[in-house]
């Protein structure tokens, strides 16, 4: 009898450990479900809001300055296509992220799972994301605002000294539109041995230092292999499949020089008298900042110490080709529809500027060459002669050593018909500083046929739910 008990016991206590086992193992699957749920619908949220913030320039801006889409802070749950749940919260400034900067968008998604019947946020993420000008997008989903974008890789000019190229704190990238597939890119130094700043490229990429992806043949590209490798994932991306950049919104800076006033002219570089401003607005307006040479001559934009200054933030278009000697200039925007040449680099003056929250990026190898790590602000230079956007269509050559820059450079069209592009020459030498506030505040048209514009994230992060 006592042993009938026994065994009885043992048996219904092993059918509640089963049942306990199978419960236990059904609310974590269950659980498990609706924790990948409520991950997905975070994460379709997030595209979401970012579809919704591309819809214009208008909607951007508005965003910008703290006016959302009507369907964003409300805290109702919207359903995605796939049946999926997800809120969305946004917000601008610093109060609540203390490292936003002033071109972001800080975008929280919630993805939402029913929990006894009620709907309740189990997964958060959160991005920053911003409108896309001169950049890299890789269709792999990496995406890196750019210090210098070319059409074409770099030139070398013989005649002068040996080149270099110091971009700091920002990437470059190279759309390769003369198709130069068979010789790969050569980097100067200290872009090369030095292994600053990151690098993306349609083309290849080498270098006397480090090979990279070396030399590949187009012809036999899907049967020689390269004598490198195509990415460190690091430093370089070779051969990459560049989605093409948003265009200059050109129009807007014709209207924009059109409409300065007191702008002072550069100097006829064939006669050496000023030249005249042409199409300014209104008609009464004669000192704008739209300027066209004649055949054959250049706008020379020179002065006495510490140079030809323009500054606050206006805009300068040469429907031509430029020269630039001794300059001062501080926050302008130039557009060049020709060639520039830089002749002098004694211009210009010791700027504070802006250090990229992401500076550190570009430095995967040596950290301790970026120029004022860890800082906000600095002066890193003794002599500064551009601060602001330069956009050159021709060629740039710069022919002198230790011209500097700061801000954000496009060479060449991106237009341009292939095996025409031009490209920068850094004959002598160029160093450039980057401001990712400079770079995102470049107008650049809509997508092509619509009025949506390109929004991406910058960093997209796991935070918890409200």
């Amino acid at each position: 009898m006592v042993l009938m008990v026994a065994i009885t016991l043992v048996f219904l206590i092993g059918v509640v450990v089963v049942v306990t086992l199978n419960q236990t193992a059904s609310y974590h699957q269950l659980s498990s479900a609706q924790n990948v749920k409520s991950q997905g619908g975070a994460e379709e949220g997030l595209n979401y809001a970012i579809q919704e913030l591309s819809q214009s320039l208008l909607t951007w801006q508005a965003a910008l300055s703290g006016t959302f889409p009507s369907d964003f802070n409300t805290g109702t749950a919207l359903a995605s296509p796939n049946g999926n749940a997800f809120r969305i919260w946004a917000s601008v400034g610093t109060s609540q992220n203390p490292d936003l900067q002033p071109y972001q968008v800080a975008v929280t998604t919630e993805g939402m799972a029913k929990k006894q019947g009620i709907e309740v946020a189990t997964r958060a993420i959160q991005a920053y994301v911003s409108q896309r000008t001169l950049g890299a997008d890789l269709t792999t989903g990496l995406h890196a605002a750019a210090a210098l974008e070319l059409a074409a890789q770099l030139g070398v000019n013989a005649g002068f000294g040996p080149s270099t190229l110091a971009v700091h704190w920002g990437p470059i990238v190279c759309l390769d539109l003369n198709g130069n597939l068979a010789g790969a890119w050569p980097l100067p130094n200290p872009a090369d041995g030095s292994q600053f700043p990151r690098k993306f490229s349609t083309g290849g990429i080498t270098g006397a230092s480090f090979a990279r992806s070396g030399t590949v043949s187009f012809s036999n590209f899907s049967t020689t292999p390269p004598s490198g490798t195509f990415t460190d994932g690091k430093e370089y991306w070779a051969y990459a499949p560049l989605v093409m950049p948003p265009l200059i919104d050109e129009a807007a800076y014709i209207w924009l020089a059109e409409h300065e006033t007191a702008i002072l002219p550069p100097i006829s570089a064939s006669t050496h008298l000023a030249m005249q401003a042409t199409n300014c607005l209104p008609a009464t307006n004669t000192t704008c900042g739209y300027f066209v040479p004649a055949p054959g001559d250049a706008a020379l934009f020179d002065g006495a110490s510490p140079g030809y200054a323009a500054s606050s933030a206006v805009t300068i278009y040469v429907n031509g080709s430029a020269i630039f000697n001794k300059t001062a200039i501080n926050g302008a925007s130039f557009l060049i529809t020709g060639g520039l040449t830089v002749n002098d680099a004694t211009g210009g003056t010791a700027l504070t500027l802006h250090v990229p929250v992401y500076a550190a990026t570009e430095y995967p190898y040596h950290p301790a060459l970026q120029p004022c790590a860890g800082a906000t602000s600095c002066a890193p230079e003794p002599n500064i002669p551009f601060r602001g956007f330069l956009d050159v269509k021709g060629y740039m050559n710069v022919t002198v050593p230790g011209w500097t820059m700061a801000g954000a450079l496009l060479v060449g069209d991106p237009q341009a018909v292939a095996g025409t592009a031009a490209t920068l020459v850094p004959s002598y030498g160029l160093t450039l500083y980057y401001d990712d506030f400079i770079n995102h505040a470049i107008l650049v048209q809509p997508l092509l046929g619509t009025t949506a514009i390109r929004i991406e994230p910058d960093l997209i992060k796991n935070v918890p739910t409200r």
